[in-house]
């Protein structure tokens, strides 16, 4: 991700056209709209950039109908720290296979251990498909040459506008309202609404509506029935009258008026322009020709955040941001030798010609350190080097180290149970608390076993459809092989198959809402106790 910047140029990616703002913390500017079909398109669009809107980073968001959302849940129980990353891409893989502009990020919500399922973490999946729109978007980013903060999907980005804004506008006789409803129209025609629950992204539609609201009573029965359509899915999210709902309109006052005195739902409702939203907000969205448009405020809104929620992750976003990445970094550590030397310079008159060498040297320097530089990243992304996981494992290697735990032993014999076919998910290592090991020795027996000071739990997950019988014998006889190849050890089977997780999938696109519910893996469990 770029250097945070408070000027950035916005590329607005809606199914028309490509929109083209320029936003800065005083005010947003539409700089031109370029149809999907122009000619020339990528190299129109780099000239407008370069040309219009300075040496900005790019900022790029999603505004299309065709989003899909799924919420998973990731089990916590056995899974350590550097396994969850993995856990989370491969989940990712499974859910969207055939979209690879993905991304995951974790909301508050959480699931406790039971009798029958694990504890989770609860997820969002994000995927959007790499439609020819997009490569279009990414080309004329390319060729522009200026560096890209993120690519994200507006309405994630703007799920924390909508809390904002419910905060400040909303009532609830008992507390805030759990739910936070946003609706405004962008300049595309479309009507994008936003749900939240929480503070948190619950639903999302964009559906068409009348582009014009010089009919406002028109206009606002064309918003209604949306609004009526998206009240209706939220019944199956769990919405009740009594969890309090804030409505918020970005509309001219009179359509506003008109589409208030069409709602039946127990809500409280605000009509506000997108210039009145945004001093509520403490954004400034500048001189608007039309105030009636949702678009610029989450422009605005965008532009001032230095961390974005859910930054969408691709091999063509990369190949782009990358290269910006490091000369950027480059130029950082240029700047700062070069005030070093200067200072120096200042500081010691008398050494000028020494000073002008350093400068020489420090400048040659970091061009041949530079050079190495992106030779060993290219290798080390060749070999799919991944430098966390290392560090990672070295902390671990020492804290085992620190607690006198020797596992090679164990893990020979455990791959000599499990032979060539065998496999666990998982291995937990622990060391065991010290006042259970002395309790365990108080004997005067020289010749008694040593109590045991770490224990190990393999954890064997199976497929839905597996045999319980089949696979209770399977995990039983596992046991036993373990007590053969280990001896001096403590071997005992903690848990069969018959935990299980499942996940919960919400697909949203082009209005419609899908949920989901799948048994999935049986997990059983075996500990290993040793010294």
């Amino acid at each position: 991700m770029a250097l945070f910047s408070s000027n950035r140029t916005v590329l607005l990616i809606a199914d028309e056209a490509l929109y083209i703002y320029t936003a800065a913390a005083r005010a947003v500017r539409l700089v031109e709209t370029v149809p999907w079909d122009a000619p020339n398109f990528e190299k129109n669009v780099a000239g407008i950039i370069v040309r219009d809107c300075g040496p900005n980073p790019l900022l790029i968001v999603n505004d299309m109908v065709e989003q899909h959302y799924r919420k998973e849940r990731v089990v916590r129980t056995g899974v350590s720290f550097m396994d969850r990353s993995s856990i989370i891409r491969r989940k990712l893989n499974v859910a969207f296979p055939n979209y690879p502009v993905r991304a995951a990020f974790p909301l508050k919500e959480k699931i406790t251990k039971g009798e029958n399922r694990l504890a989770a973490d609860i997820y969002i999946f994000a995927a959007v498909p790499e439609t020819k729109q997009f490569n279009q978007t990414i080309q004329a980013a390319k060729l522009s040459l200026r560096s890209i903060s993120a690519f994200c999907l507006l309405p994630v980005e703007s799920s924390d506008l909508v809390k904002a804004l419910s905060d400040k506008t909303g009532k609830k006789r008992d507390g805030k309202s759990k739910w936070a409803f946003f609706m405004g129209q962008h300049r595309n025609g479309g009507l994008r609404q936003i749900v939240t629950k929480d503070g948190e992204l619950a639903l999302t539609r964009m559906t068409p509506i009348l582009e014009s609201d010089e009919d406002p009573a028109a206009w606002a029965q064309d918003v209604h029935q949306e609004f009526k359509a998206t009240m209706s899915y939220l019944a199956r999210f769990g919405y009740q009258d009594e969890d309090g709902l804030n409505v918020t309109l970005i509309a001219n006052p009179e359509a506003g008026a008109a589409l208030e005195s069409l709602i039946e739902e127990q809500c409280h409702f605000t009509s506000l322009t997108s210039v009145q939203a945004a001093k509520l907000l403490g954004i400034s969205v500048g001189i608007q020709d039309d105030l009636r448009y949702a678009d610029t405020l989450h422009v605005a809104w965008m532009n001032k955040k230095s961390k974005f929620i859910l930054p969408m992750t691709a091999v063509s976003i990369d190949a782009v941001s990358r290269p910006r990445q490091a000369a950027m970094a480059a130029s950082v550590l240029l700047t700062g030798g070069m005030l070093f030397l200067g200072y120096q310079l200042y500081d010691s008159m008398q050494s000028l010609g020494t000073v002008m060498s350093d400068i020489d040297s420090a400048e040659s320097k970091i061009s041949q350190l530079d050079v190495q530089y992106q030779l060993e990243v290219k290798k080390k992304e060749e070999l799919g080097f991944d430098i966390t996981l290392v560090q990672s494992s070295i902390a671990v290697k020492k804290q085992l180290n620190e607690q006198n735990i020797k596992l090679l032993p164990m893990f020979y014999g455990i791959g000599q149970a499990l032979g060539k076919e065998g496999k666990v998910a998982g291995i937990t290592v622990k060391q065991i608390e010290k006042s259970a090991v002395t309790a365990t020795a108080a004997t005067d027996d020289p010749n008694a076993p040593k109590p045991p000071t770490f224990e190990a739990i393999l954890q064997m997950i199976y497929p839905s459809t597996t045999d319980v019988k089949l696979g209770n014998k399977e995990v039983q006889d596992l046991g036993q092989r373990l007590t053969k190849f280990l001896p001096g050890y403590e071997v005992e089977v903690t848990k069969l198959l018959k935990d299980f997780e499942y996940s919960v999938g919400v697909d949203v696109q082009s209005g419609q809402t899908k949920q989901q519910e799948n048994n999935q893996d049986f997990v059983a469990e075996i500990r290993v106790r040793g010294s």
